[in-house]
């Protein structure tokens, strides 16, 4: 159904008499209630797919310089896949037009994946190597032969970060372990060593 005027009648009504500027967290409460009623209707309000449901209590900045509403939301669909950033979404929605325009303004880093020290990791497994112990990050092959169980050393994260961490753990190991007898089989996928 088409957005009709009367739709737009009650946030008119909200903003009516509210100066220019930034608004207050009450009154971007209400906008956003009201906001949410006509967005799927607005001209540009499905773009980069975004709905109404996801702006109740998402957004910030909002500004009112009349006629134009504006506002910032965090838009976290890259942190489905492991990022650790949200991309920040600017719009503008132009109540005399009934239209809305986004204008992607940047990324928010949300969280930091946990720094992790390969080269200590990489001792402390080569100790359990060299040492014959059993442990999870382990599977003993024979008394000369290990498979060293990655995943449950540098654990999964996104994706450029957890091969970049293995990578590095590996080639750490490889060089320790080089050093006490140890050999990497090579081109082994499981990251098998034998002790030479």
């Amino acid at each position: 159904m088409p957005l009709q005027d009367t739709q737009l009648a009650d946030l008119r009504q909200a903003l009516e008499g509210v100066p220019s500027g930034a608004l207050s967290k009450e009154l971007v409460k209400t906008i956003e209630q009201l906001l949410s009623v006509v967005w799927d209707k607005l001209d540009g309000g499905r773009d980069t797919g975004m709905a109404a449901h996801k702006l109740r209590n998402r957004c910030q900045a909002m500004a009112w310089e009349p006629p134009v509403l504006s506002f910032e939301i965090e838009r976290h669909g890259g942190t489905v896949l492991g990022s650790g950033n949200a991309e920040v979404q600017s719009w503008d929605v132009d109540l005399s037009e009934a239209t809305a325009k986004v204008n992607p303004s940047g990324k928010r880093v949300l969280h930091r994946n946990k720094t992790i020290d390969v080269g200590d990791l990489a001792k402390v497994v080569s100790e359990l190597v060299v040492s014959g112990s059993k442990h999870e990050w382990l599977q003993w092959i024979s008394p000369s032969a290990v498979s060293i169980l990655i995943s449950k050393i540098v654990p999964q994260t996104n994706k450029q970060t957890t091969a970049s961490r293995r990578k590095r753990f590996i080639k750490s190991l490889t060089t320790i372990l080089s050093q006490k007898g140890w050999t990497k089989k090579p081109n082994s996928s499981k990251h098998v060593f034998l002790r030479a």
